[in-house]
């Protein structure tokens, strides 16, 4: 982490993830996840915001964008600038988001939101976890 970030209660970041606000803020909401190998930038000018309980899987770019609250972006997904995904909407694996070009494909059904739901919660878990688990040596 570098810069001007902002991480609420209760999140987890993980191993080998960049959040960059060199230039202006970032802020991760409350109960966020976001995996391995994540890059979270903002460049001049712009912000870059994760409502509560997103759910950011592993090698997600994101840079200049907001993500509403319990939004999911797919592995190796990249959200470009200005973009703003609502609350609830979920991105697949591999998808690119770039201004006005995305595409609704369908709902989320109940099951496929209590799926999501289980393991936000369990990345949830790991951040008290790990910070439990930490010895002085």
């Amino acid at each position: 982490m570098i810069g001007c970030v902002t991480i609420g209660e209760r999140c987890y970041v993980g191993a080998r993830a960049v959040l960059r606000g060199d230039w202006v803020d970032i802020a991760i909401g409350r109960g966020c996840n976001t995996q391995e190998n994540c890059v979270v930038n903002v460049g001049p000018d712009q912000v870059t915001e994760m409502g509560p309980s997103c759910h950011v899987g592993h090698g997600v770019v994101i840079y200049g964008a907001t993500l509403g609250r319990n939004a999911i972006a797919g592995m190796h997904a990249v959200i470009h600038d200005g973009v703003r995904i609502r609350a609830g909407c979920v991105m697949l694996w591999n998808d690119t988001v770039a201004g006005a070009s995305g595409k609704t494909l369908g709902d989320v059904s109940e099951e496929q939101r209590t799926a999501w739901d289980w393991g936000l919660k369990s990345y949830q878990g790991l951040s008290s976890r790990g910070k439990e688990s930490l010895r002085r040596l």
